[in-house]
């Protein structure tokens, strides 16, 4: 399993970089960058995505199902149980 640890202050490219690292780990690898920047210019870097939702992932621009699919199962993950 994929640990999550909450970072400190991150900076901006290095939070890209997490991001879309963990984006690849959920199997978006082509399109990661893609991702992981609309989700920064929405204002979510990596230490955010544990805040996620399906509705929060529409209103910022993902609309496949399959990509929020992947994502909210990789949320589902980092949330403690």
């Amino acid at each position: 399993a994929h640990l999550f640890k909450m970072p400190k202050k991150l900076k901006a490219e290095e939070d890209l970089r997490m991001t879309v690292e963990w984006l690849a780990d959920r199997g978006l690898s082509k399109d990661a960058e893609i991702y992981a920047d609309i989700l920064r210019r929405k204002g979510v870097g990596y230490d955010q995505l544990y805040t996620l939702t399906d509705e929060n992932l529409r209103t910022k621009g993902i609309s496949k199902i399959g990509v929020r699919n992947k994502i909210m199962q990789g949320v589902g993950e980092i949330l403690p149980q």
